[in-house]
C-alpha cells in the first residue's frame, strides 16, 4: 500500500458506538448504518431507507451495501437474490473504502449469495474472535444458524461474545435475546426463560424511537 493509500485509509477509520473501525469520516453515514443496525435486531420495520441515507451521506462507503445486500438474502426470497447481487457488486466496487473487518462482512455475504451458508457463518465466528462487540456479525451468523439448524452455534456464538458486553449499550438486550433464543433451541427451556424475561424491560438510549422493550 502507498503512502497515499495509507493516508486515504486512515483518514477513514472511525469507531462505531462499539469501537468497531468504520471506513467512513462521515458520522451522519455511521449513525444512519446504526440505525439499521438496530432495525435489524430489533426487526422494528424495515432498514433499507436508514441504509440509503447512509449511502447518501458516504456514496463510497461499502457496507450500507454489504448491509443491504445481507438482509435482502436474509429474506430468503429468491426475487430479491439479484438486486442482493447488485448490492454486493457495488461493495466490491468501493472496498477500497473497507476496514478489514468490513471486507470480512463483504466475504461473508458474498459466501451466503453463493449458497456458502456454513462457510460464511465461519467467516463470521472468526471476525467475531477479533471483534466480539460485531453486532452485524452476531445478528446474521444467528440467522444463518438458525437456517442450517444448527442450535448449538446459536447458544454458544451469543455466550462467547456476551462478556465483552455490558448494559450501557443499546443492542446489549438484543445480543441477550440471540442468546435465549439459542438457549431455547438447545431445549434449555428454563435457563431461556431467565435470560430474556430479566432483558423485557423497558430500555432508552436505542438509535430507533425513544423507548421500546428489551425481548
Amino acid at each position: 500500500m502507498n503512502g497515499r493509500a495509507r493516508t486515504l485509509h486512515s483518514r477513514h477509520d472511525r469507531p462505531d458506538l462499539r469501537g468497531n473501525l468504520c471506513g467512513t469520516a462521515s458520522t451522519a453515514a455511521r449513525d444512519s448504518a446504526e440505525r439499521a443496525l438496530w432495525r435489524m435486531m430489533s426487526f422494528y420495520d424495515m432498514p433499507l431507507a436508514d441504509l440509503d441515507a447512509a449511502s447518501v451521506a458516504d456514496p463510497g462507503w461499502a457496507l450500507p451495501h454489504v448491509m443491504k445486500a445481507g438482509y435482502l438474502l436474509s429474506l430468503t426470497d429468491p426475487s430479491l437474490v439479484a438486486e442482493a447481487a447488485a448490492h454486493l457488486d457495488a461493495a466490491h466496487a468501493r472496498a477500497a473504502s473497507c476496514t478489514p473487518r468490513e471486507r470480512a462482512h463483504l466475504e461473508a455475504t458474498q459466501q451466503v449469495l453463493e449458497g456458502r451458508w456454513t462457510a460464511a457463518c465461519r467467516s463470521w465466528d472468526a471476525l467475531l474472535v477479533e471483534h466480539p462487540r460485531d453486532a452485524l456479525a452476531l445478528q446474521w451468523a444467528q440467522l444463518w444458524d438458525f437456517y442450517r439448524g444448527d442450535a448449538q452455534s446459536l447458544r454458544l456464538r451469543p455466550a462467547r461474545a456476551l462478556p465483552e458486553w455490558d448494559e450501557s449499550d443499546p443492542l446489549w438486550a438484543y445480543v441477550m435475546a440471540l442468546y435465549a433464543f439459542g438457549l431455547e433451541e438447545c431445549n434449555l427451556y428454563p435457563q431461556a426463560e431467565t435470560s430474556a424475561g430479566a432483558r423485557c424491560r423497558p430500555t432508552r438510549g436505542c438509535p430507533g424511537p425513544s423507548m421500546r422493550w428489551r425481548m
